[in-house]
């Protein structure tokens, strides 16, 4: 057998494989010989057929047969010779058809595991921002308390909307400048408590003073760099629809309402809770914003041979989480496509990038594993196991008795290895501290 191989991009391989006549010709004879055994026809006794009315008849079957036991056979041989490992199912192309006095050529491609030519990932230079938690913020969340506890009244339909109101309304652009919209797009409902955001994307001035089903049309400026694409430096025009108008009363912020929020004694408890919460929820994602920065600079300095096979099935995993937040059924985004609430071209450029990035953070990661020997943490691990048999109620013995009969071990002490390789990235970057923000703009990063 003579075997070529052929390295493509993308981490495939093709293999050009010749089978000699000789191969070929045995092959026949088992094939046919195993038909001869059971073969029926008419006037003979079963295995008692001549063998030139079995070559006769069976031809066709035979010559697939054989192409399908030859090329099985010779693809495995192949790969132990060439040390090969796919990832994917082959792609087998005949160079010609199977014939008995003649060598038997055929052609497969494949994925194979994917590879990183890993860059520098020691002494990276980052910036870090600090953040400055206030009274503020805390009383700021104190009053969001307070609304979500309120008792909710509806006011009577003729009475005006006012500051302090919860208001729900109907919102719908009509000034869409996409000619290929053939009907008017659906109306969002938005609800807000009027006066209480001063975004670009607040109601509440053009709301106050309306009254239920009144309409009113408003035109809204974006800035150029608004977080929805879409509108960003844009003179949009809505046409906006009160449904509802309801007075909101707040409880008091007093002890008594500390008590109906948890296991606080007192209004005190629950500031010093809230700063905490404050301060873990800052530290997290100040270092998440530097890892990830981290990340990328390494993902510019690496090389990566990805096959397109990887990069699909994490698309397909990236679709399914959006399916599942969404409260879809598998499949179920075709229906927003269809319906025009998500582009498809831009969602799919979209997760196609965020799979590539965590393909290639997660190769990187197990690299710098490898390369440094770093291995799970037994502490960490035992603090995971702690964590969960509290959330779930179960001692530790049972929670590792669940996870010894689910086999899920393995890929917790994988997802420890890669924290630790981060972390290695993190404690040996330069970082240099940037000027304290305040808690409200680290939310905005």
């Amino acid at each position: 057998m003579i075997v070529s191989e052929k390295k493509l991009e993308n981490a495939r391989i093709e293999l050009d494989i010749e089978v000699p006549e000789a191969d070929v010709e045995k092959e026949y004879e088992k094939v046919f010989d195993n038909i001869q055994k059971n073969a029926k026809i008419d006037g003979f006794r079963k295995g008692k057929v001549p063998r030139e009315i079995i070559i006769k008849r069976f031809k066709g079957s035979a010559d697939v047969e054989v192409a399908e036991n030859i090329v099985k056979a010779a693809y495995l041989d192949a790969l132990q010779e060439k040390d090969l490992r796919p990832i994917s199912e082959p792609d087998i192309k005949f160079d010609n058809n199977i014939e008995r006095t003649k060598p038997f050529k055929f052609n497969i491609k494949f994925d194979i595991a994917p590879t990183v030519e890993l860059g520098e990932y020691k002494k990276i230079s980052v910036k870090e921002n600090e953040v400055k938690i206030d009274n503020s913020d805390i009383e700021r969340e104190l009053q969001s308390l307070r609304e979500r506890y309120a008792t909710v009244s509806r006011k009577e339909k003729g009475e005006p909307a006012e500051k302090g109101n919860y208001v729900r309304a109907e919102i719908k652009r009509i000034d869409s400048t996409d000619k290929s919209e053939t009907s008017d797009p659906e109306p969002q409902t938005i609800s807000l408590i009027l006066g209480k955001d001063k975004t670009e994307n607040d109601f509440s001035e053009d709301i106050i003073g309306m009254k239920v089903d009144d309409e009113k049309e408003v035109i809204k400026k974006y800035p150029k760099d608004y977080s929805v694409k879409e509108l960003a430096g844009q003179k949009v025009r809505f046409l906006l629809k009160v449904i509802e108008i309801s007075n909101l009363t707040l409880p008091e912020l007093d002890d008594e309402f500390a008590k109906d929020l948890g296991n606080f004694s007192n209004l005190e408890d629950v500031r010093k809770k809230l700063k905490e919460d404050f301060e873990n929820f800052s530290k997290d994602k100040i270092k998440k914003l530097v890892n990830s920065e981290l990340m990328n600079k390494i993902i510019d300095n690496s090389k990566f041979d990805l096959p397109e096979s990887i990069i699909k099935s994490e698309m397909e995993s990236i679709t399914a989480r959006f399916e599942s937040g969404m409260g879809l059924q598998s499949g179920g985004i075709n229906e927003l496509f269809t319906s025009g609430a998500l582009k498809k071209d831009e969602f799919l450029a979209k997760i196609r990038e965020e799979a590539l990035k965590n393909i290639q953070a997660t190769l990187i990661l197990v690299e710098i594993a490898k390369i440094e020997n770093l291995k799970p943490s037994e502490e960490k691990y035992k603090e995971i196991i702690a964590s969960y048999s509290t959330k779930v109620n179960k001692t530790v013995d049972e929670v590792e008795k669940i996870i010894e009969q689910n086999g899920t071990k393995e890929n917790i002490e994988n997802d420890l290895l890669l924290n630790s390789a981060a972390e290695l990235i993190y404690n040996n970057a330069v970082i240099k501290k940037l000027k304290a923000v305040s808690f409200e703009e680290l939310q905005k990063l």
